[in-house]
This record gives C-alpha cells, structure tokens and sequence, in this order.
C-alpha cells in the first residue's frame, strides 16, 4: 500500500499537466478536413457512430464531433423523406433540419438566431442551443459548413453552468475547420 500511494501521486501529476496546456492542436481527418482543438481534448470513439472526429475532456466537460455528409447524400434524403418543401438542399436547408432535429430531442429547448458567415472560404451557419438532456442543463455551439461536396455538422458542448467558461473555445472550435483540397 505504501508503494501504490506516491505511483497514484505521480500518475495523477503527470495526467494533469495536459489539462494544464491550452496549446491547440490540429487534427487531420481523412485527408477531408482539418480542426483545431485545445490540446487537453483527447480523441473519444464514444461519442457518436457517425462522427469522423470525436474529441472530449471528461474532467472539463467539453467535447467536440464532427459529422461529415456527402452533399448529393442529403440532398437525396431530402427527396426520399419529402423534406423538400420544409428544406432547401442548401447550407441553410441543412442548418435548419439540424436546429429542428435537436429541438426533439432537448428538453427546454431554446437556440439562438442562426449567424449566417463564412469560415475559411466555405458558407457556415452557426447557432448556440441551451436544454437539458436527462434533466442535466447542456450548452452547445452547432455549425453547418458547406465545403465543396460535404457538408460538415460541428457540434461543441459542455454542462450548462460551464457555457460562460467554454462559449468562447467552443465558437472557436467550429470557426476553426478547414476543408483540404
């Protein structure tokens, strides 16, 4: 027991000196696309299947994913589900059907105007979603991004009493995709 006590010291220092580093790093996904993330996210597989990216920080409550859809995909589903009256086969189209899926499924939903903008030469549209899920209160930063044949869904969140801590790495985050050429 004694010689457990100063290993656990030691692992425990060591684990959080990253929590301590805000260098960002950038991650290169599929030779699609590239995000910028703070250093102390860890790649996560849980998050979401369909995410191509999934970093988060268990211990700050933040975490990031990254959805990517082939345009012709969505467009095609749009047709398939006939969802072509209630959304166009654009950008803003995908941003909606997004904002009106997490209305579903968030408790308390409330979601701000959508920011119409670009991001490193591709149209984006980002919005910021307040709810709670289980009864926990969520904070999230959502971006649709169109690049030249995906659309890219970015979505950021953390616990509702740390959105004042996060808000301003999380918009960072999503500003920060950059599609490869």
């Amino acid at each position: 027991m004694k010689k457990i006590i100063p290993l656990l010291i030691v692992v425990l220092f060591f684990g959080s000196c990253n929590q301590f580093n805000n260098e960002p790093k950038v991650i290169t996904v599929d030779n699609k696309y590239t995000l910028t993330v703070p250093s102390y996210l860890s790649e996560n597989k849980s998050l979401n299947e369909e995410a191509s990216l999934q970093y988060a920080n268990l211990f700050k409550e933040l975490y990031v994913i990254v959805i990517d859809e082939v345009k012709s995909d969505f467009n095609l589903a749009l047709t398939e589900n006939l969802l072509t009256d209630s959304y166009s086969p654009d950008v803003d189209g995908y941003a909606n059907l997004l904002l009106d899926n997490f209305a579903l499924s968030i408790e308390d939903f409330s979601a701000s105007s959508i920011d119409k903008t670009i991001i490193n030469s591709m149209n984006a549209r980002i919005a910021t979603i307040e709810g709670s899920v289980d009864g926990i209160d969520v904070f999230y930063t959502l971006a649709a991004v169109e690049g030249k044949n995906n659309f890219y869904q970015l979505l950021t969140w953390t616990l509702g009493d740390k959105k004042e801590d996060y808000k301003d790495k999380m918009q960072g985050i999503v500003r920060s995709i950059q599609e490869i050429e």
